[in-house]
């Protein structure tokens, strides 16, 4: 995941979903939401991932990316998921000038 604003000049990787086992070519792999669940897919569309919660309102999921990083799983404005919630997994920097 990559984060790009005005304060941050230059694209940054602030959320990696898979650190543990890396797909091989990021530019195939794609992360989406998939019966309700955030699902990274690698080049040959395998799932390798995903946030395994359970939601009965699977067409009202979305996902944001937060200004202090979180990138959260919502069903409408409750969140389902966060990466916050893992914090070993999240890490995010910012270096103003």
């Amino acid at each position: 995941m990559w984060y790009y604003k005005k304060l941050v000049p230059d694209q940054t990787i602030v959320w990696v979903a898979n650190r543990v086992q890396p797909v091989s070519d990021r530019f195939s792999s794609e992360l989406r939401i998939s019966d309700g669940n955030l699902v990274l897919f690698n080049e040959s569309k395998t799932p390798i991932w995903s946030t395994e919660v359970s939601s009965s309102s699977a067409s009202s999921i979305h996902v944001v990316l937060l200004d202090n990083g979180n990138l959260v799983l919502r069903a409408g404005s409750l969140p389902l998921w966060q990466s916050f919630d893992q914090p070993t997994h999240a890490f995010l920097l910012l270096k103003y000038k």
